[in-house]
């Protein structure tokens, strides 16, 4: 079993690489329409 602490550990490492993704497309892209794209596969994943 893992600890708590692990958990939490590893829940914040895996959204500080979904930002710096999400962060890497703002910079290279600046469109609204291309982000929400983004956005929308990302919560696609989460969800299944």
């Amino acid at each position: 079993m893992c600890s708590k602490d692990e958990v939490i550990q590893e829940m914040k490492e895996k959204i500080q690489k979904i930002h710096n993704l999400i962060q890497n497309k703002l910079n290279s892209e600046t469109t609204s329409c291309a982000i929400s794209d983004d956005e929308k596969s990302l919560n696609d994943k989460k969800n299944k």
